[in-house]
């Protein structure tokens, strides 16, 4: 279905409308066409125009938070001694390479840790 014929349409069936209103039903048809907020199969909620909607939201799984994840798992902080915020204050390409780096030094550590790991585990028994 295409937005510009839903436009139409709901044009040309709708009643001469006040300008305040006829906003209010533009954007409550285009929340509705692109799936931020249902306005015609929820019940009415006193502040559905003003509540934040999980279609609105661009952090969680946005750049930052994968940073923020990549920072964490590659253990960036402990490999180069920088805070959160000095990872993410530098270029991409240096976070990127950062992210690299330490992915390779994790990788050659594992073989170490799993075996002292096995080792730690054969004296328990």
């Amino acid at each position: 279905m295409d937005f510009d014929s839903v436009l139409s349409d709901l044009i040309d069936q709708s009643p001469r409308l006040k300008s305040t209103d006829a906003q209010i039903v533009l954007r409550d048809r285009y929340e509705t066409y692109f799936g931020v907020y249902n306005h015609s199969a929820q019940p009415a909620h006193p502040f559905g125009l003003i509540s934040m909607n999980w279609t609105e939201d661009n952090v969680t799984g946005g750049p930052l938070s994968e940073r923020m994840h990549q920072f964490v798992d590659y253990r960036i902080g402990e490999y180069f001694k920088v805070s959160f915020d000095e990872f993410i204050d530098r270029p991409t390409w240096q976070c990127d390479l950062m992210i690299k780096t330490a992915s390779e030094f994790m990788r050659r550590e594992k073989p170490i840790i799993d075996k002292a790991l096995d080792q730690m585990k054969a004296n328990q028994t």
